[in-house]
Formats: structure tokens, sequence, C-alpha cells
């Protein structure tokens, strides 16, 4: 197991009276993000100390305690740290391991305030001021790798439905084979187990997110990472006025779903949140929605039919792949060009 660089640094820590202090302070400087900490089994409240760049745990009675590292589908890491006296306590974390080749690599989007929408679509796109809260979502579009190591984990049925609920449209170039694995098979659409996902349905697609410890993206938390966030880009497109720099279109595709990652990336990092495939959002759709003005983190109607999708796609007309362009699909089916990628909630934000 990999092993903590444990460092120890003497601050004063003053006295009440002449009583000492009697809790003790721990910092925790890593580069990895999105995980928890327990201390002796017990979920601890985590300081982010952004300018610093470190977290922090307060409080901390003194005594030996056993602090444990924990992500999603990761080896969790475990130290013992005898807390002696009010002195802070400094550890260097490592990256955490995957406990397997599966991770999905995201990017973290700082909350804040921007105007959805453009008014160039007309009143269902209708400019106004929303604020969304910090999130993480995927750098990359799920691809068929991602979604096979899923299937695989879970007791989906040969046809890729799950108690009668179908995760796979016709097309697909997922196969239930003889050794009773879901693998993938090239077919004319798609020529690696790289490329986005398509054929996924909407219920498929939340499935996976769950099971992967996050959700879909609302459609206001979409659009805010594809304008780069608080950075704020003013490009068309997601990264850049010029489509084919960042986006597969129905002009440069060859009519090919793409593998992930390929072209330019946003200003925060994100690849292919313009084009390649369209992306499944978590809002039921309404032309009328955006007539409401809500401001605070909307989370789209209560009910419909259709769920909302974002990007537009390999094969969709260029106006879909403006970053405010809004589109809709059945929630019960899945579509040749449809994927999706999906966000976390982070832990010290």
């Amino acid at each position: 197991m990999t092993k903590f660089i444990l460092l120890i640094s003497f601050i004063y820590t003053g006295f009440i009276g002449i009583k000492a202090q009697s809790t003790a302070s721990l910092s925790i400087f890593t580069e990895e993000n999105n995980f928890e900490v327990l201390m002796d089994n017990k979920k601890q409240n985590v300081v982010f100390y952004e300018e610093e760049g470190f977290y922090s745990i307060n409080g901390i009675p003194l005594g030996k305690h056993t602090f444990s590292f924990k992500k999603k589908h990761f080896e969790t890491l475990s130290e013992n740290i005898n807390f002696t006296n009010a002195e802070s306590q400094i550890i260097d974390l490592p990256r955490l391991e995957p406990k397997s080749d599966f991770i999905l690599e995201s990017v973290i989007v700082k909350g804040g305030q921007y105007t959805i929408g453009d008014k160039g679509f007309g009143p269902t796109c209708k400019p106004h001021k929303v604020k969304v809260n910090t999130f993480m979502i995927t750098k990359y579009e799920i691809t068929y790798e991602d979604f096979i190591v899923f299937m695989n984990k879970n007791e989906l049925s040969s046809d890729g439905s799950f108690r009668g609920t179908p995760y796979l449209s016709g097309g697909t170039p997922i196969v239930f084979n003889d050794q009773q694995e879901f693998v993938f098979q090239a077919n004319e659409l798609c020529n690696s187990v790289k490329d986005a996902i398509t054929n996924i349905t909407y219920e498929g697609a939340k499935a996976f997110a769950e099971w992967a410890g996050g959700r879909l993206p609302t459609e206001a938390e979409w659009e805010y990472a594809a304008r780069g966030g608080k950075k704020k880009s003013k490009y068309i497109y997601s990264g850049s006025n010029n489509i084919d720099m960042v986006s597969w279109n129905q002009f440069n595709s060859d009519s090919l779903i793409h593998e992930v990652g390929k072209l330019k990336a946003n200003v925060l990092g994100i690849y292919d949140m313009s084009g390649n495939a369209a992306e499944w959002c978590s809002d039921w759709y309404s032309e009328s929605y955006y007539m409401n003005n809500i401001y605070d983190n909307p989370q789209g109607p209560e009910t419909g039919n259709q769920k909302v999708v974002r990007g537009g796609s390999f094969i969709s007309d260029v106006s879909q792949h403006r970053v405010a362009a809004r589109d809709y699909y059945s929630s019960e089916s899945g579509a040749v060009d449809i994927g999706f990628r999906i966000v976390f909630e982070p832990v010290f934000y």
C-alpha cells in the first residue's frame, strides 16, 4: 500500500488561562479530489482552503486515531496518527488507486451566476440569469468501454435491459457473447470502444451515473460548464467560434461517432460538449420553462414526456452545437447520436 509522508508542524497553540488546548488539527495536501475522510469510521467535516491549496480537519481530540481516505471505485488509504498535544499535523496524500481500470476523469466547475439562453433561438431559449452551485463534471463523454464495465458488473439481461427497463436501443455495437459477457463489436457508426457511447436510453444513462456515484447534469449545469463556468468564455460553441476545432459535426465527422477527447477542449478542459454525441440532461423539457425565470439551481419541470438533450451531435444541424441550443428526446428511447456525461457533488466546496 502507498505510504504517507507524515510531517509534523510545531506551532504556537496558546493557552486558555493555564489550561492547554485539548484538540488538534490535520492538514491534508493532495492533488486528489472528491474524496471523503473518516476518522475512527466517522465521516469528518473537511474544510478546503483554496488559496493555500490544502484541506483541514479541525477539533480532533488528542490521542491515536485512524484516518481513512475514501472515494467510490478507488482503493481506501488508511493511516494511524497519534495526536499527543495541540500541534497541527500535516500529511501529503497521494492519488488514490483505482480498484480496476475503470476511472472517470472529472473537472471542478465552481459555482456562480450566468445568463442562460440565447435570444436568437426565440422564446423557448429566453435569456435570463441563473445561479448554479459548484459541481464536478466528467472531462469526457462516457464511452462504450466505460458503459460495458457497468453492464458486466450488474445483473443486466442479455438484451441490455434491467428488470424490463431498456438501457440500450437498436443499432448498438454492444453485444452479449457466448462467454456471457457484454463486449464491443464495431459497426458502421462506431469503430472504437473509446467512442462516445450512443444508442443509450435516458434510463440507461441515469443508471450508469448513479452506479458511478454521480448523476446526470441539469440543463443549467450543462450550459454553465459548456460556457466555461466562472471563466465565462463568449464562444458560440464550447471552446471556440470555429466549430471544426471543437466539434465532430455533420460536415467533418464522416457520419461516424468518434473517440472522445480528440479535438480542442473548452476553457475548463472539458471535451466534446459541442458535437460528437448529443448529451442527456436530467430535466424534463418544456418550451415555456425559460419563461419562468427560475434563478436558483433550476431543475426543470416536475413532469414531462421528453428529456432535455444538449450539445448537438456528429449528424445534427450545426446550430444545435451552440452552447445555448436546446433539444429534447423521448425519455423511453435511445438514439443513434445521443450519449451522456455525468456530474458529481463535490465533497469540499
